[in-house]
């Protein structure tokens, strides 16, 4: 995998995220550590709590904005941060996955996941993802 897997860039009013990777399953984890990251501030030492997640789409863009909907979700009602992620199936229009996360106080809060300036590219052999979150 590339060295550098997300970076938070400037945004006048949201937060907007770029993610790198190797290929799609790498931005979708890549993704979800740096919203998690955002959130709660802090990487896990342990996971003591799993959830499975069934996320579906029209395509690979409202995919990746489904995924991290849903685990903004579980951040909401579960108190969670979850940064273990291990994809049981993969595909531009579904996902399953198993997440572990633990216990956590969030120090920052994201409102939703948009598709402004949302956008999934291939460039050689690394893949960027650019998405913008409400905050």
């Amino acid at each position: 995998m590339t060295k550098e897997r997300y970076e938070f860039l400037p945004h006048p009013s949201e937060l907007k995220i770029r993610c790198y990777g190797d290929d799609l399953p790498d931005i979708f984890i890549n993704a979800a550590l740096a919203m998690e990251e955002y959130i709660f501030g802090k990487k896990l030492t342990h996971c003591d709590q799993y959830q499975t997640l069934e996320v579906l789409g029209e395509d690979v863009e409202s995919l990746l904005v489904n995924w991290l909907s849903e685990i903004l979700y579980l951040n909401a009602v579960k108190k969670c941060v979850y940064q273990k992620i291990v994809f049981k199936e993969f595909s531009t229009k579904k996902i399953l996955a198993e997440v572990g996360g633990v216990a956590a106080k969030a120090i920052q809060e994201i409102k939703a996941i948009t598709y402004n300036e949302l956008q999934i590219l291939q460039v050689k052999h690394q893949y960027i993802a650019t998405v913008v979150c409400d905050i």
